[in-house]
């Protein structure tokens, strides 16, 4: 019988050429004249001539602005690339930059920047022929991100590579064409063009390449406009719409791109009516062929919205500037479901423009117009504390349990390496003698870190990939809606922050705040108010914090003078922030407050009203006068208190993150909660071994005598903690309250919250701290040069927080900075050296003094017992932690928790970030699911604390709202006499504690320091507390 011819052709194969072979067998697999299990027998042959049909196919689909059809090409010329030829193979790394250039198209940059590396990786060590373009292709993707000096630096690398190949090489031109892009992008303009022109020429040489010399034109035309040369640039255009219009499809993104250009070149010149059809045009090929949220489309409605401001016509300008945004809200969905929550917040920073511009626009030319003032909220609503909740979105989706095991244990493995990351960040090297030793071993450390915050990342993300919740879907959110679900009489005050455009001077100015209004059911009602310079207002809240937190005992014991010279600056905070609030809203009975920036660390219930502009009370002030409440909104106090002009007095108020968490649906599931969890006054120098009542090892050490006190204890240490006077009281009373048992003393143990079910009430009565994440080294550097020798001792046992490995490298760096102009300085510097080494030799530092970790959720945390144990580096049990960072708390189950109550020093402080809000446990509660928070904006006194809480939990207990309980204990701490003091336990220990003789009918804590600092965020709602 004679042979198939298929095995006739198939045993003949090795006999021809073999370019003849392979377009012989393409042609027959295209016309599929091979049968399948002749493929599969021989897949040697096949897989490799299906590998390059399906490339070339990619390729012509790429060239067609067929993007889907092609990455579905793409992803199996990949993976059949893997399949052929393993990891490591050149045609892997081609492979790879083919997906990669098309997920780079479709706004797909995370994907992209991983085939890339790939890519690169690959090409480098197989000496790829290619590897020029690989480079130039990947420095293309960091420019378009902003990472100028990364594609920089890849793209020297290209045309270094470039240079070593055959002369006039298309992948050289590429490469000087990217490198004079990220030139221009970073203002380094004296060799672009000259690097335009060598691109240009070696394009001009090559055949079949005019798309490419296209894009050369395309460019330089663009550095020209921004010179003003736009007679060349026009001419530069001119020729490359002759050829885009010549050689692409009707609806190619590239074509849109072009017009783009030209119109934004008419634009420069004042020629607006030929500028305009070519925006359209753009736009209306853009919606055709990219995807929803590309960043080209974004762009290209942004400029269009510039072209109609630049002729006045503002609302049409409005109108493409939410189309912008809208694009870029989409664009966001992705970014939140494929990057890290640092990612995320870096992204949403360097990608602002529009927003701002946005901003800037409706505030200077349409702030009287309500719907676009609405336009604008919508905006800042979309946009605000958008991180935080797409974590606590992450949580409540995995908590919920409509996961699998695999997401799970994903993020178990991910909270694993969090904890070794909070870890090792406290746990640096110990100074070496030997600075070349001691050198290795800080090199290795960071190292490590770095390493452990790289795997979490990663984590992070596959995370992010499997939770769609991340993707927010805000299609609801607006203020007409909120206007619907805010209570009669009630109002929202949404502030921001954002960097202001003048139009006029077409230049960037200074940051601003706005704060925008909305009442009850009255969405016509939207009101925006400019504040003014965001640093202006940031310094008038530094000084009024400093009147109440600020120089010597904080009593309003001052220098001569003090209070008289904050009087004025009173004044203008109330001129500039209470006015302008109150002018608007001056009929809403309760505000919710939504700040932003420096706002976040201000009580707007203790801000100065007119009666008190000109002076504060003083500490012993005990005028009553009648507090204006607005009845039927569940806000009345149960005991009138003194008024003393402050805004409080006048509006109840409450905080939120943002307005959006007014339209925040609760989770559906019924959470597996216990009644309460309180852990109050811990043993901070317990270190876990079980206490022997009958041998007494172990006793309450560090607990501060009241008596000899010079001044107020407040819940705040630098070095170490001592016991937090009066808050076992707090924790007994509270408990019998609650009808619990309180966790005290050594039983005041991390793992009550960690290892046990969610409390519907947790109660912390400790220390807590917040930290900055830089240390004023310098200062203290200053301090020791200045200081004689002698006192340097003195000087390092009053700054242990200073005296740490850190301060070795600063003045390693300031000598080294100072070696050639000032060599005596800088050799006075490498003196202190030998000294500083010795005490830290003979005073090792404890874990919070020796680092400040880089994320300020390591930064922020609360003392529990064990915790100065584990500052100075000794073990505690398995699963206990001395101390629980906001990290710590932000991968909690609180889900089921309607309040958590921090009864702790500087609880609400952290890191503030514009438009995010504040890392740190005000952050880490709101996305452990906690419903409502109550927290201090600065050091607390703890005895008056532990007073006003009490009554704080007495008020709930009596079915007042959660901020209307907070209200009105804090009205009882104000009015409560030397008199009502005296006849508790707690308030005679308040009394001896302030060290003065009070009259009965004295007010010894009328002064905001001893009641202000405390606010309420979240749901204000009634809670039974003994449900």
């Amino acid at each position: 019988m004679n042979k198939h011819p298929i095995k006739k052709f198939m045993t003949s194969i090795k006999q021809w050429h073999n370019e003849l072979v392979t377009s012989l067998m393409l042609k027959a697999l295209n016309e599929k004249i091979v049968p399948l299990h002749y493929q599969e027998q021989h897949t040697e042959i096949f897989q490799p001539l299906e590998w390059k049909n399906l490339s070339e196919q990619h390729l012509l689909l790429f060239d067609r602005g067929k993007y889907e059809e092609a990455i579905s090409k793409a992803e199996r010329v990949l993976k059949l690339a893997r399949e052929i030829w393993g990891n490591e193979h050149k045609n892997v790394a081609t492979s790879a930059n083919g997906l990669a250039n098309l997920y780079q198209v479709q706004g797909k940059y995370s994907e992209a920047e991983l085939l890339y590396e790939e890519a690169i990786r690959i090409g480098r060590m197989t000496n790829h022929p290619e590897l020029a373009k690989l480079l130039g292709n990947f420095a293309e993707l960091c420019r378009v991100q902003g990472e100028y000096s990364k594609g920089e630096l890849l793209c020297k690398e290209g045309v270094e590579v470039g240079r070593s190949l055959p002369d006039n090489h298309t992948d050289l031109a590429l490469c000087l064409n990217i490198l004079a892009l990220l030139y221009q992008f970073q203002g380094k303009y004296s060799e672009v063009e000259s690097l335009f022109k060598e691109a240009i020429e070696i394009d001009r040489t090559l055949p079949n390449n005019d798309l490419n010399l296209a894009r050369d034109f395309n460019r330089m035309a663009g550095l020209y406009l921004l010179q003003g040369r736009y007679s060349e640039a026009e001419l530069l255009l001119q020729k490359a719409t002759d050829i885009f219009r010549r050689a692409l499809p009707q609806n190619h993104p590239n074509l849109a791109t072009h017009l783009h250009n030209v119109a934004v070149s008419y634009q420069y010149q004042g020629r607006y009516s030929e500028a305009e059809p070519l925006f359209q045009e753009a736009i209306e090929i853009d919606s055709i062929a990219l995807p929803d949220g590309h960043p080209d489309l974004a762009q290209h409605h942004c400029n269009f919205a510039w072209l109609y401001k630049d002729q006045g016509r503002y609302t049409e300008a409005l109108q493409q500037f939410q189309a912008s945004l809208e694009c870029e809200q989409k664009r966001l969905r992705y970014i939140f479901s494929t990057h890290s929550d640092r990612e995320r917040r870096e992204y949403l920073q360097s990608n602002r423009q529009t927003y701002d511009v946005f901003l800037s626009l409706v505030s200077q030319y349409l702030a009287d117009d309500p719907e676009a003032v609405g336009a604008a909220l919508d905006a800042v609503l979309r946009r605000k504390s958008l991180t935080t909740e797409a974590l606590a979105a992450q949580s409540a989706a995995i908590y919920s349990g409509r996961y699998g095991k695999a997401v799970i244990a994903l993020f178990r493995k991910r909270q694993a390496y969090l904890e070794k990351l909070g870890e090792a960040m406290y746990t640096p090297p110990a100074p070496q003698i030997d600075r070349e030793v001691d050198r290795q071993q800080r090199e290795q450390y960071c190292q490590f870190v770095k390493d452990l915050q790289t795997k979490a990342e990663t984590l992070e993300k596959q995370l992010a990939k499997k939770v769609p919740e991340l993707q927010l879907n805000q299609q609801t959110i607006n203020w007409q809606e909120i206007a619907k679900e805010l209570p009669k009489g009630w109002a929202l005050v949404e502030f921001v922050r954002f960097r202001h455009r003048d139009f006029e001077g077409k230049k960037w100015q200074e940051e601003r705040y706005l704060a925008f209004t909305v009442m009850a059911h009255q969405p016509e009602q939207v009101r925006l108010i400019d504040l003014g310079e965001a640093q202006a207002l940031d310094r008038l809240i530094t000084q009024f914090r400093h009147y109440f937190i600020g120089p010597g005992d904080k009593l309003g014991r001052y220098r001569p003078g003090f209070a008289q010279q904050q009087a004025k600056k009173q004044e203008k905070l109330y001129q500039v922030l209470c006015r302008p609030l109150i002018e608007v809203l001056g009929g809403a009975s309760h505000w919710f407050l939504a700040p932003d920036s420096a706002l976040n660390l201000l009580p707007f219930q203790i801000l100065p009203m007119p009666s008190s502009a000109n002076s504060l009370p003083s500490a012993s002030s005990g005028q009553r006068l009648r507090e204006r409440w607005v009845s039927g909104d569940g806000f009345a106090p149960s005991r009138s208190a003194p008024h003393n002009g402050y805004l409080g007095d006048m509006y109840s108020m409450s905080y939120l993150s943002s307005g959006r968490d007014l339209l925040r649906q609760s989770p559906k599931r019924k959470p597996n909660t216990c009644p309460a969890t309180i852990l109050a006054d811990p043993d901070y120098d317990w270190d876990g071994v079980p206490f022997d009542s009958a041998q007494g090892t172990l006793s309450a050490q560090g607990t501060p005598s009241v008596e000899g006190k010079l001044g107020v204890e407040t819940l705040a240490t630098l070095s170490g903690f001592e016991r937090a006077a009066g808050t076992d009281i707090f924790g007994r009373q509270v408990a019998e309250l609650l009808k619990m048992q309180p966790y005290l003393d050594k039983e005041a143990v991390s793992t009550h919250l960690t290892d046990s079910a969610c409390p519907r009430i947790l109660a912390i009565a400790t220390h807590g701290f917040a930290r900055m994440g830089q240390k004023p080294y310098r200062e203290f550097v200053l301090a020791l040069l200045a200081t004689d020798v002698e006192q340097h001792t003195k000087l390092f046992e009053q700054n242990p927080h200073l005296m740490n490995p850190h301060l070795l490298e600063f003045i390693e760096q300031a000598a080294q900075y100072n070696d050639a102009e000032n060599p005596e300085i800088s050799q006075c510097l490498l003196n202190l050296t030998p000294q500083i080494q010795a005490y830290l030799n003979a005073h090792p530092p404890s874990r919070l003094d020796a680092e400040d970790a880089d994320d300020a959720m390591y930064r922020a945390g609360v003392a529990l017992a064990g915790a100065n144990v584990w500052n100075q580096g000794k073990p505690l049990p398995e699963g206990m932690k001395g101390i629980l960072f906001a990290q710590d708390i932000a991968s909690l189950d609180l889900w089921g928790n309607e309040l958590s109550a921090l009864i702790a020093c500087q609880t609400g402080l952290g890191e503030v970030s514009s438009g995010e809000g504040v890392f740190g446990l005000r952050r880490a509660f709101v996305v452990a699911g906690s419903k409502t928070l109550i927290m201090s904006l600065w050091s607390v006194p703890a005895l008056a604390t532990a007073y006003l809480m009490e009554w704080f939990f007495h008020y709930l207990d009596q079915g007042e709202g959660r901020a209307a309980a907070l209200a009105t204990a804090q009205s009882d701490v104000r009015r409560v006499t030397a008199g009502e003091l005296h006849q508790s336990e707690l308030g005679q220990a308040i009394l001896q504690e302030l060290g003065k003789d009070y009259a009965d009918k004295e007010c010894p804590l009328s002064h905001p320091y001893y009641w202000g600092a405390w606010v309420c965020q979240g749901d204000i709602g009634g809670l039974a507390i003994n449900a």
